[in-house]
This record gives structure tokens, sequence and C-alpha cells, in this order.
């Protein structure tokens, strides 16, 4: 019953500068990914948010920040926010750079979950859509 007026607060803030009719457009975004049925695993109990990520690729040691991480069964899930508009249709036309970055969550997470199978999505904010990205 808060969001709503959290949501607006939030995105008033100065440092945005955001107009009024961005701010009502993105809260309105915000809204539409929380009510939708197919992603409330994502905004479940057993999902962290913001989940912090060091680790090594390669001969670095690298800071990741994975902005949804949930503990499904037998799977963890690794879910990128982007906000393309429009978003692309197929996984091919996704960026490589959105791709890399989910290739070095992926890296991370299974060393973390060697027992687990590693998934990631990129949920697309304005469609609202979830896509699977193979790796």
């Amino acid at each position: 019953a808060r969001r709503p007026k959290a949501v607006a607060a939030y995105l008033s803030r100065p440092e945005f500068a955001l107009p009024p009719d961005r701010q009502t457009e993105i809260a309105n975004e915000v809204e539409r990914l929380l009510q939708t049925e197919e992603f409330s695993a994502l905004f479940s109990a057993e999902s962290l948010a913001e989940a912090p990520l060091t680790g090594r690729i390669g001969d670095a040691t690298v800071f990741r920040q994975i902005d949804r991480l949930c503990l499904q069964g037998d799977e963890v899930w690794i879910v990128d926010y982007k906000t393309n508009r429009p978003p692309p249709d197929r996984e091919k036309d996704v960026p490589a750079a959105y791709r890399k970055q989910l290739e070095e969550y992926r890296i991370l997470l299974k060393g973390i979950y060697p027992d687990k199978k590693v998934r990631s999505f990129l949920l697309w904010t304005y469609a609202p859509k979830l896509m699977e990205i193979s790796g």
C-alpha cells in the first residue's frame, strides 16, 4: 500500500531531474513488473536484490552486482533489468555487452553453486518481458 508514495518520492529526487511525465512513466513501468504474475518468483522472499559477487574470472579478481538473484529449487536464476525501448525480440539481437555481463555472472555463480544449474535472464522493463539468455 505504501509503494506508490515511496516510488513517487524516490523518482522526484532532485538529482534525477526527471520531469513529472517521465516519473509517471517509470512508476507505471515498475508497477507493471511487480504485478505481472509470471515474474512473482523474481520478487519473492527467496530472491535477493542487488546481490554482490566477488570472485575470479581468469587471472582477474572481479566484483559484480546482480540486479536479482533467485534460488529456484536446483536452479540459480540471474536476472538483469534492461530498459531498452523497444527491447529486442530475439536473443541473437541482444547486445554483446549484455551477454558478456551475464556470462561473467554465470562463471562466478557456478563456483558458488557447483551442483545447481545456473540460468540467466534479461528482464526488459519496457515490454515487460523475461528473456532467457543461453550460455
